[in-house]
């Protein structure tokens, strides 16, 4: 039998208000889990709540465009697939979510830091909780827990104050990785 034909993705600019999620689209990173969290969010957060932008393509592209519409939310989901410029994505995010079963280190939450994007993250292994400090430099949830990662996130939407005290503590950790830092820890050792 032939696939079923591709659905229409808008590819909007980075500019305006959603929340991000970054990754290849694999069973790994989680993000059915995210879209059953956000499909929750839409019922408890403030309004208007902003849409969730995922940025990666990958195997279970079709897949995740299926679960956002058996779950009513494929208006307020979009899957923008590769870009050229990440950064502009986290440098104009509400906040960043990494919904990962587990990571091999989580290079996209240091990013998400740098460009001074609040952080939302299971506590998977290996890598959040190395990165992000609870309640400090971000916030984490017991991995796989749908419904913490629903409310800590609808937290952060509806607290400006919170994720402006993220953003500026996320910074200064995701300074903590830049090369040269990380160069001169060498060169000492």
């Amino acid at each position: 039998s032939s696939a079923p034909p591709r659905l229409p993705v808008p590819r909007p600019s980075c500019h305006g208000k959603y929340i991000l999620a970054v990754g290849r689209l694999k069973p790994q990173k989680g993000f059915d889990l995210l879209l059953h969290a956000y499909a929750d969010l839409l019922q408890i957060a403030p309004k208007p709540t902003p849409p969730l932008v995922i940025v990666g393509d990958g195997e279970e592209r079709q897949a995740l465009v299926s679960l956002a519409q058996s779950l009513g939310i494929a208006g307020r989901v979009i899957f923008t697939g590769m870009v050229d410029n990440p950064e502009c994505w986290y440098a104009h995010a509400e906040l960043f979510v990494l919904s990962s079963r587990f990571e091999g280190w989580g290079l996209v939450i240091t990013e998400a830091m740098a460009c001074g994007c609040p952080v939302v993250s299971f506590d998977c292994p290996v890598g959040p909780n190395e990165i992000i400090q609870h309640g400090v430099s971000g916030l984490l949830v017991r991995n796989g827990d749908v419904v913490g990662l629903t409310k800590a996130i609808a937290k952060l939407l509806g607290d400006a104050k919170l994720r402006g005290q993220l953003t500026l503590a996320g910074k200064k950790r995701a300074g903590d990785f830049d090369v040269g830092v990380i160069a001169r820890l060498w060169l000492q050792a």
